[in-house]
């Protein structure tokens, strides 16, 4: 049975930047749930609990990061069985302009796109209204 909860799930090492997201969403999804890491080591946990319950998550992964970085945590979840379903949107959050890396993060089957920082409302509706 589908639930209709949604999250957002911000990955990033920059409070800063996860306190603008989360600005950003109260005002625009209040309902939704938001939950924010400061590194990818505990999110795969709380990820697979919300997609168990069959509840729609976003995540906003930002891709270098001290410790557990965004392309370990690519590396492990697109292995992962519990990754492969349709109520997980992934997008990288990055403030890089390389584009090695831009791309290399667009091969990755689970990243839905390629988002460069700084991040605005119209992000977060472009994330939000992503469909598949």
């Amino acid at each position: 049975m589908e639930s209709s909860k949604k999250h957002i799930v911000i990955i990033d090492d920059d409070p800063i930047y996860q306190r603008i997201i989360k600005f950003l969403a109260q005002r625009m999804v209040p309902d939704y749930e938001q939950h924010a890491l400061l590194n990818a080591a505990g999110a795969s946990q709380i990820l697979k609990k919300l997609l168990k319950r069959g509840e729609q998550v976003y995540v906003l992964l930002d891709l270098n990061m001290p410790e557990y970085d965004g392309w370990r945590f690519l590396d492990l979840t697109e292995k992962a069985s519990w990754a492969a379903c349709s109520q997980l949107k992934l997008f990288v959050v990055s403030s890089t302009t390389d584009t090695r890396e831009i791309e290399r993060a667009k091969e990755y089957a689970l990243v839905k796109d390629v988002i460069t920082k700084p991040f605005t409302k119209e992000n977060l509706n472009y994330i939000l209204g992503y469909a598949s």
